[in-house]
C-alpha cells in the first residue's frame, strides 16, 4: 500500500500549495452595471457612442428614434454615463427631393474641441427614395440644436435616386475642428464607391462642406459587383486623419492631413 501512501501524500501536498496562494491573486470579479439611457417607449436602433477626450465624464450617443418621433434620439451624460438626458433630434427646415418623410438614420457623433456635440444622421423616405446626408451641432448639450438644413453634407436626388448612405464622421479637434465625413452615395455618378467632405473650422463660422472625393475604386475580379460601404475614421497621434472603408472582399484605406487633403 504504499501507492496508496503516496497518493494521500501528494493530494495532502497539493492542498496545502491551494490553501497557501494569497487572496491577493484571484482577479476580482469587474463590476458591470446596465444603464437605462431613456426608458423610452418604442424602438431605438443603430447606436452611436462617443466621450469627451477633455472630459471623460461628458459622454453622449444617439439612435434611430422610431418610437415617439422619427428622426433622432440623443443621449447626454455629464456623470461619466450614470445617468442620461435625452431628446429628440429637431429636424429644422431640412426637406428630402422626392419625400416628406422626417425618417432619419445612421447616427455617427463626435465631440468639438470645446465639449461641443456634433451629429451627423441623414433624412430619408422609404426603402430606393432619396437621402440626404447632414450633420447639427449643439453647445449646451442638446438645449439648443444647428439647423441640418444649414449642415447639408450631401442632398439626395431623384432621376436617378440617390441616397447618402452608411456615413461616419469625425471632428479634427487638433485643427480649428474641422469636420470628416465618409460615405456612400447610393445611385448616381458615385455609386457603390466611397466618397469624402469637409468642413473647415466646424460650426464656427458655419458649415461649408467641400465637393465629394471618390476614395474607393469599384472591385474587380473576386470583388466584382461589391459595394464599397462601411466608412470609418482615425484620428492620427500627430496632424491628420484617416479613413478607413471595409469591403465585402479586401479592404482599401486612404489618409488626409489636417486640411483633409489626400496624402495616400
Amino acid at each position: 500500500m504504499r501507492f496508496g501512501r503516496f497518493t494521500t501524500a501528494c493530494a495532502a501536498a497539493v492542498a496545502t500549495l491551494i490553501v497557501a496562494v494569497p487572496a491577493a491573486a484571484i482577479p476580482p470579479v469587474p463590476f458591470v452595471k446596465d444603464v437605462d439611457m431613456g426608458a423610452i417607449s418604442g424602438g431605438q436602433r443603430e447606436e452611436s457612442i462617443t466621450v469627451d477626450p477633455t472630459n471623460p465624464d461628458h459622454v453622449a450617443a444617439g439612435a434611430n428614434e422610431r418610437g415617439i418621433g422619427s428622426t433622432q434620439t440623443w443621449y447626454i451624460s455629464t456623470d461619466g454615463g450614470r445617468t442620461f438626458t435625452n431628446g429628440i433630434l429637431p429636424n429644422g427646415t431640412l426637406t428630402v427631393p422626392g419625400t416628406t418623410t422626417t425618417l432619419m438614420s445612421d447616427p455617427s457623433l463626435d465631440f468639438g474641441s470645446s465639449g461641443q456635440l456634433y451629429y451627423s444622421a441623414l433624412m430619408h423616405g422609404g426603402t430606393g427614395e432619396p437621402c440626404t446626408l447632414f450633420v447639427s451641432e449643439t453647445a449646451n448639450n442638446g438645449t439648443n440644436w444647428t439647423d441640418p438644413a444649414n449642415g447639408i453634407v450631401a442632398a439626395g436626388s431623384t432621376s436617378p435616386n440617390v441616397c447618402q448612405d452608411k456615413e461616419m464622421m469625425a471632428v479634427d479637434r487638433a485643427n480649428n475642428d474641422n469636420v470628416y465625413v465618409a460615405w456612400t452615395p447610393q445611385g448616381g455618378a458615385n455609386d457603390q464607391l466611397v466618397v469624402f467632405s469637409r468642413d473647415l473650422n466646424g460650426v464656427s463660422d458655419g458649415f461649408a462642406f467641400s465637393a465629394q472625393t471618390v476614395l474607393s475604386t469599384l472591385g474587380a475580379g473576386l470583388n466584382a459587383g461589391c459595394l464599397n460601404q462601411g466608412a470609418d475614421f482615425a484620428l492620427a497621434l500627430g496632424d491628420g486623419v484617416g479613413a478607413k472603408l471595409d469591403r465585402m472582399r479586401g479592404r482599401e484605406f486612404a489618409a488626409f492631413d489636417g486640411a483633409g487633403k489626400t496624402e495616400s
